[in-house]
């Protein structure tokens, strides 16, 4: 395959575009693409860069200090750059980034490309470590004693593989220095790095095979082509700088770190009963990021204690627009309708929880419970089963199973499970009256 440098360039204008409107604008999607613009575009990026190195340098005889100062220059130090204004900025405006041990052991790292979740100080720090590790991956593998074909496929197949199964051992080298990190760790990550695993590869393989040519002529996008490497660096700060008072989501990977902390400390509150703190921390997350989920979450769960269950309502509504997976948006919000009476838009919503979390107990019992209130004691029985054969200890489930026979007319199987539930949980209410109750019927 041929393509010429400023063909080259088109595509790398399209890959930065791509990138930067996939982070720019909320729901930008290609149909029918199974891969998100911006992965498009990073895929591109990676395809192209493996397709020049193998037609710069070849496979074999690679003066390698040659060879690594110019991909030093030409990667390293551009971000670099970056990560030294980014550092001086986020000091300047948001010092509290940096108020964590791990957050001031990240500075060092970055620099040394052992970049990670929180803290990818420039966000797409997690890049430039994958491609320098191509860069250097390709150097070893031209220095073998094997065939073109052979070294080709050692990347195209065994790189990939080293980096599925060792990928996992990185994260626990990191999580060791820094026990606040992520489990979805950047550095070494094969989540992260595995869809793009064989775009280099590729981009070797197609400089060395096939004769045909690709030839695109489109000016303006060459132009962006030759800086989209500056672009890509700075464009999620440029983004942030110059939308910040607009619409403060572009900063998210920064402020996202404040947020984290402002939702701890609002955890810790309502375990304490502070729902008032609870909210006017969650205020504070949320004006720092508006699609933060768990912000409203919580918020709406001390608005439910506080009696505001109209404000809960429109909170748990927030958290599913922002997040579609948001579990226990869907949980609270059933249990809220549940207490209000609509017992169909509550068993839509554990409905959902279920289909997220299929292991959960509670989600089962619940719509149990909503089900029995609706008159289908069947199906509030056939849930409260797989409830405690989930947890063979569920006092709550028994109970309510208990409920639902005595409905059905199941007097000793509701005698069974009433007696089994105080066993496990004398506590529970109205356990007397529900005995009464089952006495009554059968006299």
């Amino acid at each position: 395959m041929e393509i010429d440098r400023g063909t080259s360039n088109v595509l790398r204008g399209i890959a930065i575009i791509l990138i930067v409107l996939w982070h720019a604008v909320r729901g930008f999607s290609i149909p029918f693409s199974p891969m998100e613009p911006g992965q498009i575009g990073v895929w591109m990026f990676l395809f192209l860069s493996g397709y020049g190195i193998c037609r710069s340098y070849g496979l074999s005889n690679i003066d390698a200090r040659k060879y690594l100062v110019k991909r030093f220059r030409r990667v390293v130090i551009p971000y670099w750059t970056v990560l030294t204004a980014v550092i001086a900025a986020l000091l300047f405006f948001m010092p509290s980034y940096f108020s964590s041990k791990s957050a001031q052991l990240a500075i060092p790292l970055n620099y040394l490309l052992m970049v990670f979740s929180p803290y990818d100080i420039v966000v797409v720090g997690w890049f430039v470590t994958y491609i320098v590790m191509w860069y250097l991956v390709y150097l070893g593998v031209s220095k073998l004693p094997l065939r073109d074909e052979l070294k080709m496929g050692l990347m195209l197949f065994g790189i990939p593989a080293l980096v599925y199964f060792g990928g996992g051992n990185f994260i626990d080298l990191i999580r060791m220095l820094m026990p606040d990190a992520q489990s979805g760790l950047l550095y070494g990550s094969r989540t992260l790095y595995l869809p793009y695993a064989l775009a280099f590869p590729l981009g070797v393989l197609a400089s060395r095979r096939g004769s045909w040519q690709i030839h695109f002529s489109f000016p303006a996008l060459q132009k962006v082509g030759e800086y989209a490497y500056w672009i890509y660096l700075l464009h999620f700060g440029l983004l942030c700088g110059l939308f910040v008072f607009g619409n403060t989501d572009y900063c998210r990977e920064w402020t996202n770190v404040e947020v984290d902390r402002y939702l701890t400390d609002a955890y810790v509150n309502m375990v304490n009963g502070n729902y008032s703190a609870v909210i006017s921390l969650s205020d504070k997350a949320i004006a720092l990021n508006r699609y933060s989920a768990a912000a409203y979450v919580i918020r709406g769960s001390a608005r439910v204690k506080l009696g505001d269950y109209a404000g809960a309502m429109g909170d748990y509504d927030k958290a599913i627009e922002a997040d579609p997976w948001q579990l226990m948006a869907y949980a609270n919000r059933g249990n809220l309708k549940s207490d209000m009476g609509n017992y169909s838009g509550a068993i839509a919503d554990y409905d959902k929880a279920i289909e997220l979390k299929p292991e959960v107990a509670e989600f089962y019992v619940v719509r149990g419970i909503s089900q029995g209130r609706r008159g289908n004691y069947t199906g509030a029985n056939t849930d409260l089963d797989v409830a405690i054969g989930l947890n063979h200890d569920y006092a709550i489930a028994y109970y309510n199973r208990g409920g639902t026979k005595l409905m059905l007319g199941d007097y000793a199987g509701a005698k069974a499970d009433l007696d089994k539930a105080h066993a496990l949980d004398p506590a529970l209410p109205d356990y007397e009256a529900v005995k009464a109750q089952m006495a009554k019927t059968q006299t």
